[in-house]
Order: C-alpha cells, then sequence, then structure tokens
C-alpha cells in the first residue's frame, strides 16, 4: 500500500524458528522511484496495518504462541526503528485478545477494535469487553469501553468490530454483543454513544460499514440467508436503514448522495438504479481509470465523489482503510471562485500577445494546482533526443488553447469530460461544472483558439480579444470578462462588427467546445 511519500509499504512473510508454531511478518519500504528495499520491521502480525498520511506505520505486535501480549506499535517508515508500543489488555479464562483490524480515521487518529472477557458470575458466564483503542502517530493513546456485558462462556468472544470514519469526528463501529444483538456506536473524542445496529430479515452478522455518503450517513454490506447473499444497505446514523439492494456491494459515494456498486450500476441516494456506467475500473489518486489485470489507461466517464472522508470501499483510491477526503471538489470550486475574482481585472490590459492560456495558467496557480505544460513543451521532456532537432517548436510555455482544446488528449490532472452514455445526445458543455476549462481549436495566424474557465450555468471568464470590438473601443482587448463563451448555439455571430463589416466574434460554438475538468484527489 502507499506509504504517502511516493513510496510503497508491504509484508513479507517469515519463520520464526525459535518458535515452531509461529508465522509472523516483517514490514518493509519500498523506494517509488527506485525500487530499493528499505528497513524491515518485524515480527508483527501479517496482514493487520495501516499508514497514516505522516508516513508512521500502525502494526500489532505479539509475543507468544498462543497470540497474547498484544500491542499497537508505531514504525518509522523511513528507519524501520519502533517509535512507540501500546499494550492492549487480556481476559483471564476465555480466549485471548481479538483485533479487527487497524483504521485511520478522518481526525488524524488510528483505531483498532479489540475484545477479550473475564471470569463471569458462575462458572457458565463470562464478562466480555468490546474496546477501541485510539492512538495517534506520537504514540498517545486512550481506550474507549463500546459494551461490556455478561453472557454465555465462550472459547471466544468474537464480537466483531467493523470500522469506519465518521468524517473528521470520530468513528461509526458495528458489532454484536453478548446477547447477540446487532449495534452500533459512533465515537467522540474519547467518548462513545450507543445504539441499535442497521439489520435487515435473515441478515448473518453484522453490516459492514463501506462508505460514508454526501449527507453523512453510510452504505455497508449485509449477509444474507442460507446462500450468504451480499446485500447493499444504507443506513444513517442512528443505524435506521434506508433502503437495501440485494446482490451488490457498495464500490463508490458520488456527490449526488448516490452510490455506485460493485456491479457498476449507479443508484440514487433512494437506492433507485439509475443505469450502468461499465465494468468498474481501478481509479489511481490522479483520477485515471485502469482494467484490473492490466497496466493500460482505460478510457472511461470520470466520476464525481462525494465530499467525504470515506468515498471509496477501503477509504481512498488505494482502498488502505486510511481516511481521505478528496481534495478534487475543492479545487474545482477554488479555480471557479478565482477566476471570477479577475473579472474586469485591469492586471491584464495592454499586455502584448494573445493572453487567454496564460490567464488560463494564472488561474490554476493562483488555485495551488500545477498548470500543465504545452504539448510541444511536453514532447521535449519525454523524448528530448528526438525532440532537439524540433527546438523551434517546443518551447516552454503553458498549455495552450489548442492543447486545452485537443478532444483526445488527458493533461496530468485535467481529463475530457464526456457525455454520460445513459444521456441522449448532448455536448460536453452540457454537463460541464463550476471550475472546468473549455477550450476551442481555431486555425487563427496568432493563436491555437481560445481557453476559458466556467464559472457557472452558460458562463465562461476568459481573456477575450474580442471585448474591444464587441465594445465598441469601450473595452480593452483580453480584458477579463464573463460571456457564454463554449456555449453558443451552432452558427452564432455576434450582432456587432469591425469596420469592414465582419462579425466581432462568430466563434464559441458548444458543438466544438472541448471541457477538462480536474480529477486528481
Amino acid at each position: 500500500m502507499p506509504d504517502f511519500q511516493g513510496g510503497l509499504i508491504a509484508m513479507e512473510p517469515f519463520y520464526d524458528e525459535g518458535d515452531s508454531d509461529w508465522t509472523a511478518c516483517s514490514i518493509v519500504k519500498l523506494d517509488g522511484t527506485t525500487g530499493q528495499r528499505r528497513p524491515a520491521s518485524s515480527p508483527v502480525t501479517c496482514y493487520v496495518f495501516a499508514v497514516h498520511p505522516d508516513g508512521t506505520i500502525f502494526a500489532i505486535n505479539h509475543t507468544s504462541v498462543h497470540i497474547r501480549d498484544l500491542r499497537v506499535i508505531g514504525i518509522d517508515a523511513a528507519t524501520g526503528g519502533q517509535k512507540f508500543s501500546v499494550p492492549l489488555p487480556e481476559g483471564g479464562t476465555s480466549g485471548s485478545t481479538i483485533v479487527y483490524g487497524i483504521t485511520i480515521a478522518g481526525d488524524g487518529y488510528a483505531y483498532v477494535p479489540f475484545s477479550y472477557s473475564e471470569p463471569g458470575s458462575d462458572s457458565g458466564h463470562e464478562f466480555d469487553h468490546l474496546r477501541l483503542m485510539r492512538v495517534d502517530s506520537a504514540g498517545v493513546s486512550s481506550s474507549i469501553t463500546i459494551w461490556d456485558g455478561e453472557g454465555p462462556v465462550t472459547d471466544v468472544f468474537s464480537s466483531g468490530g467493523n470500522v469506519i470514519t465518521n468524517a473528521d469526528t470520530g468513528v461509526l463501529l458495528t458489532f454484536t454483543d453478548s446477547t447477540n444483538t446487532h449495534r452500533i456506536a459512533i465515537t467522540t473524542g474519547e467518548g462513545a454513544s450507543l445504539g441499535s445496529g442497521p439489520s435487515i430479515p435473515d441478515q448473518y452478522g453484522d453490516v459492514e460499514p463501506v462508505l460514508q455518503a454526501q449527507d453523512g450517513s453510510f452504505v455497508g454490506t449485509a449477509w444474507v440467508g442460507d446462500d450468504v447473499i451480499p446485500y447493499m444497505v444504507a443506513f444513517d446514523q442512528t443505524g435506521i436503514v434506508r433502503w437495501s439492494v440485494p446482490n451488490e456491494e457498495p464500490q463508490i459515494a458520488t456527490d449526488d448522495g448516490g452510490v455506485i456498486a460493485k456491479s457498476g450500476i449507479a443508484y440514487d441516494q433512494n437506492g433507485i438504479a439509475m443505469g450502468q456506467i461499465g465494468n468498474q475500473p481501478t481509479y489511481s489518486w490522479t483520477g485515471n481509470a485502469y482494467q484490473v489485470g492490466s497496466v493500460e489507461q482505460v478510457v472511461t466517464n470520470w466520476i464525481s465523489l462525494a465530499v467525504s472522508f470515506w468515498p471509496f470501499a477501503g477509504g481512498n483510491a488505494s482502498g488502505n482503510r486510511t481516511a481521505n477526503m478528496p481534495a478534487t471538489k475543492a479545487v474545482q470550486e477554488l479555480i471557479a471562485q478565482t477566476a471570477s475574482g479577475y473579472v474586469n481585472s485591469p492586471n491584464w490590459e495592454y499586455k502584448p500577445g494573445n493572453q487567454c492560456n496564460a490567464f488560463v495558467k494564472q488561474v490554476l496557480d493562483d488555485a495551488g494546482t500545477q498548470a500543465p505544460l504545452s504539448l510541444g513543451t511536453r514532447f521535449r521532456n519525454s523524448f528530448p533526443r528526438i525532440a532537439h532537432y524540433f527546438t523551434s517548436s517546443t518551447a516552454i510555455y503553458p498549455s495552450s488553447a489548442g492543447d486545452w482544446a485537443f478532444p483526445h488528449t488527458t493533461m496530468k490532472c485535467w481529463q475530457n469530460v464526456t457525455i454520460p452514455s445513459d444521456r441522449l445526445g448532448g455536448y460536453p458543455a452540457d454537463v460541464s461544472n463550476p471550475g472546468d476549462v473549455i477550450g476551442e481549436a481555431i486555425n487563427y495566424t496568432d493563436a491555437s483558439g481560445h481557453v476559458g474557465i466556467i464559472v457557472g450555468p452558460q458562463q465562461t471568464v476568459s481573456a477575450d480579444a474580442a471585448a474591444l470590438c464587441i465594445s465598441q473601443g469601450t473595452i480593452p482587448a483580453e480584458i477579463i470578462d464573463v460571456t457564454n463563451y463554449g456555449f453558443r448555439l451552432d452558427g452564432w455571430a455576434s450582432p456587432q462588427t469591425y469596420p469592414s463589416g465582419v462579425p466581432c466574434s462568430q466563434n464559441g460554438w458548444k458543438s466544438k467546445a472541448v471541457v477538462k475538468r480536474f480529477v486528481c484527489q
């Protein structure tokens, strides 16, 4: 899994000759550029680990054949050295402590659910406990009480502990108590509130929360009946079930309150099927899509993720159970706001040459996202020995209007907006959003087209070369203005003309516009 520092964290199993019954694992860091193997940390429990965005690795350590003396340990990813060790309580007579995984929540803490038992009021009963260890990346910890109850003696009390982040305030946990009742717990700080858990008829085990939706509710998976059929179940923070769909498992939460299931079917906020998006690809952090089992990038409609700390199954695009609020939506909104702030700006007046692509670059820089380079520049950087013979066409400059308007090019974090497969007709501009870049390729003698930034419905902000003519000289050329560029009907021409009678502008038709959207997380 990614280490959030450009590399990977992996586990390597090994056999400990000093304890013939114990197999454990070591943790290894792989450099993202060279693949070099960094120092390993061992021994730890296999398969149970998580990586904090600051690079701290959380894992479980144990020191005996019977897996006792369990500890949550923190490992420095750079050195492999142990940063801290937090012991977990153990039971008395009824088996050992059980750990149900590690989750890094939106508040920055690692949450480790664990259960254990102690002798009960008589020989036929035991006191069962479910706790949630809360640990930060410095090792500061607290144990949150989730459940205490008495039940019949079992070999091992296994309550289950399905954890998902609850925005950036704590976590939600589903489990089964000693009376075999489905429960839900929501934490805030070092405390927790307890309630009845989500449940549907013939459910086996607990509903496992998988996604947090746009409105803060949750979508999970329940296993039902003797055939253990998966059901996609939506429920609120009190555990009340909103809807369920058989033979489905949730994968991605979308910004319209809906969810995309493992089958590739998109469902709305009421669980109603809205259409098939195709085979579900694997999405990267840069918004690219890949088919499982292939290194080939595939073209697919980008999905607008929910503004949530857990929009993917597994938390993020890597599925490593670390909460992550995708920056996509926030960046898109910031781009639109920044562009709007330049309207009527004098900073762009009287500059030599066409300024539309320079304006787009300036807005993207102001919004904190690196503007892509021109196709010529990227060609030279990728193939320097070939590009040496074409230096006149590969000067370093920001993407031109023609680059933005090229319909088959993905530029870093910018992907082409396409018409959804379930929509009849239309153009990319019809499904555009504020913060998208819209461009048109035009064969000018001194430019490759025009480009601007969409800030609202049929509103494009750009450095407008036609402004001088359209205003009849009252507004200078290249001033930043708001027009309906890219949304105009075929055949549109401005009523204002040059002295020769030629319209000041007859471009910006919707049918010719290419729209690109920021998709990095």
